[in-house]
């Protein structure tokens, strides 16, 4: 007599428990969940060159970029272990320096082909030197310039939207007071940053 073996079935018990639907989406529509989220902010130099041919012409030093990164534990069903896409939008606080008031970057930025495989997952953003110098009125901003940064994910095949977000003050980004400009949050593949990490965050493509 043939015995069966309980334990494929009962892992697959498991993994469907742990993908519960929601009431808005069907059971064939859920494929991926975000189990934990968080966001952080740092200053990142222009990366440095160096190539045959042409003359250097490096001018002065490097400047300095607003670096917003993404950490995410991130569970697919896919047997590939790839997330075909993710939406995030960012949300980061700079504060003005003629007002002494945030003024509030926000762009939707969409991620194609996201390892789930491995323990973490990561996304990232940029705000140019550039734009950081005109909204903060100085030469060369840093990291206090920046109030607070936040991050909505979405995507096809997610359980539900995850949220991060560096201040402790509720959705804070929704509040009326705040000026909002768009366009002024990068992906990697708008930066100096493009060609850099490509095994630890997934191509972004500006929506």
């Amino acid at each position: 007599m043939k015995t069966r073996n309980s334990l494929p079935v009962l892992l697959a018990a498991g993994m469907a428990a742990l993908f519960a639907v929601p009431e808005q989406a069907t059971a064939q529509e859920v494929q991926h969940r975000i189990r934990n989220a968080s966001i952080e902010y740092s200053m990142q130099q222009t990366p440095q060159f160096s190539v045959s041919g042409p003359r250097d012409k490096r001018s002065g030093r490097p400047m300095q970029w607003l670096e917003i990164g993404v950490e995410l534990q991130l569970e697919t069903l896919h047997p590939s272990e790839f997330v075909e896409r993710l939406e995030a939008e960012f949300f980061v606080a700079v504060t003005d320096g003629e007002t002494n008031r945030p003024v509030l970057l926000t762009e939707r930025l969409i991620f194609e082909d996201v390892n789930a495989g491995e323990r973490r997952t990561h996304l990232v953003a940029y705000v140019s030197p550039a734009t950081l110098a005109r909204i903060t009125g100085k030469n060369r901003p840093g990291a206090n310039d920046i109030t607070e940064a936040a991050v909505i994910v979405t995507g096809p095949g997610l359980q539900e939207p995850a949220e991060a977000s560096t201040g402790g003050r509720g959705r804070w980004w929704e509040l009326d007071t705040l000026e909002r400009r768009t366009g002024l949050v990068l992906g990697k593949s708008q930066t100096p940053f493009a060609h850099l990490w490509t095994d630890r965050y997934p191509r972004d493509v500006r929506r």
